[in-house]
Order: C-alpha cells, then sequence, then structure tokens
C-alpha cells in the first residue's frame, strides 16, 4: 500500500460491498458456476463464518435491495398500485417472488426439501407454484398473480411481466432442460403457455391466451393457438412501458 493513503476499514468494504447491485445474469447465479463461487469467496473474506443461517434469516448483500426493486418495478408497471406499503401488505405477486426468492436459496444450499415445503405454502398463500430450482432475474412481476405456473428448468431474466394464468411448463417429451427461457423484458399476458424447452426472446410480447410451442425471437409481438409472429415491436408498444420494453435501468 502506497505510504500517505490510509487503510480501507473492513466496515467501509462491507458497506461499499452491500451497496453494489448484483447485475450477473440469472444463469451466472447458480451454485456452482465461476460467478458464484468468487462471490462467495468475497463475502466470507468480509463476513467471516456467517454465511449459511445467518444470510438466510438476516439476507445477502442483495436481500434488501432486490425488496426495495420488487416493490418500485410493481409501483412503475401497475397504475393500481398506490403506494410501496400497499404493494408490501396486498400484492400476492410480490410475496411470491419473495417466497420462491427464499426457497431458491434452500434449495442451492442443499435443503431441498424444505424449499419445496417452502414453495407448497407460496402455493397455497398466492395460488403461485414456482419450482425452486427455477432461474429468476430481477424486478420479476406477477401481475394478479393467480394461476401462475413456473417450471423446475425455466430460465427467467430480467424485468419480465406475467399475468394471471401463465403457464412455463414442459410437454413431458424432453429431458434435462424440460421449460422454456425467457429473456429480458418480456411480457406474457394473462392465460398463455409457454411449453417446452423454448425462448421467448428480449423484449418480445406473447399475447393472451397463446401456447407457444417454439422459439419466439427479440423485439416482436406473438400470440395465437399456435403462436404466431404478429409484428415488430412499434414506438406506441415502447411507449405504454418504455422503461421495461427499451430496458433500461431502474
Amino acid at each position: 500500500r502506497q505510504s500517505g493513503v490510509p487503510p480501507v476499514s473492513q466496515d467501509a468494504e462491507r458497506e461499499r460491498y452491500s451497496a453494489q447491485p448484483d447485475d450477473r445474469p440469472a444463469t451466472e447465479r447458480g451454485k456452482n458456476s465461476l460467478s458464484q463461487i468468487k462471490w462467495n469467496r468475497e463475502r466470507i473474506r468480509l463476513y467471516g463464518n456467517r454465511t449459511d443461517a445467518y444470510f438466510f434469516i438476516v439476507g445477502d448483500k442483495t436481500m434488501f435491495a432486490t425488496m426495495r426493486e420488487d416493490i418500485r418495478c410493481i409501483l412503475d408497471r401497475d397504475p393500481a398500485a398506490r403506494n410501496a406499503l400497499e404493494v408490501f401488505f396486498c400484492y400476492p405477486g410480490y410475496h411470491a417472488v419473495r417466497a420462491y426468492r427464499r426457497a431458491h436459496w434452500l434449495y442451492t444450499h442443499g435443503m431441498k426439501t424444505l424449499a419445496r415445503l417452502v414453495s407448497e405454502w407460496c402455493r397455497f398463500r398466492t395460488g403461485v407454484d414456482i419450482h425452486p430450482a427455477a432461474q429468476i432475474g430481477r424486478r420479476l412481476f406477477i401481475d394478479h398473480a393467480c394461476g401462475v405456473v413456473i417450471g423446475e428448468t425455466t430460465v427467467i431474466g430480467d424485468d419480465v411481466t406475467l399475468y394471471q394464468g401463465v403457464t412455463l411448463g414442459g410437454t413431458g417429451k424432453d429431458a434435462g432442460k424440460r421449460h422454456p427461457t425467457i429473456e429480458d423484458n418480456v411480457v406474457i399476458a394473462a392465460g398463455a403457455k409457454v411449453l417446452g424447452p423454448f425462448t421467448v426472446g428480449k423484449g418480445s410480447k406473447i399475447g393472451a391466451g397463446s401456447v407457444v410451442t417454439k422459439d419466439v425471437p427479440a423485439g416482436v409481438v406473438a400470440a395465437g393457438n399456435p403462436c404466431k409472429v404478429l409484428r415488430a415491436l412499434t414506438e406506441e408498444d415502447l411507449a405504454q412501458c418504455p422503461r421495461q420494453l427499451a430496458g433500461q435501468p431502474e
């Protein structure tokens, strides 16, 4: 260390570590990924052995940040949401996302039965069935929340909106990766079904009641049974929800 430069205290390092948002894609947050291993090493360096029960009960550096993000995204996208307190207490979609994040933590730390119990409680409490092994990014908004199903190998990016009755499931014909990948800024309307290991491209919108059984390219509006691309996104579409569809940061 150069002379004249004061050392950085551990408290200051912790504060800086906690203030940084977790910008990693959902695919890099798996238990065995190199990114997650480096992440855990830095956390152990700053917080010692408090890496299991402590971080489950108190939360890791992203807990309160993601809580704020999850509330903020609902206020941004739902005109019926009047304030953060109302979202915190009265929005089942918010409760489902928070329960999933705890269940996912348990699942990736080897407590799979307990994780399934948390997800079952969430299904009973909110009507949303999210498998704890699913990989979900930041700022997921599940509007109305009733009847939403998200399968085990589903991958969901950031700033995705799902409406009631959406199923992200499988067909029963695939092994391994059986469920869809939903990229950033996608909107899936009420009652739509995305079935199989297909990808819905970034920024696309899936119409209500659609059945998706093949890949959907990025930046399009698609609908129907079977789902077909209707047109590319327009400026009018982007104006409806610019932060979400254009992928602008919070």
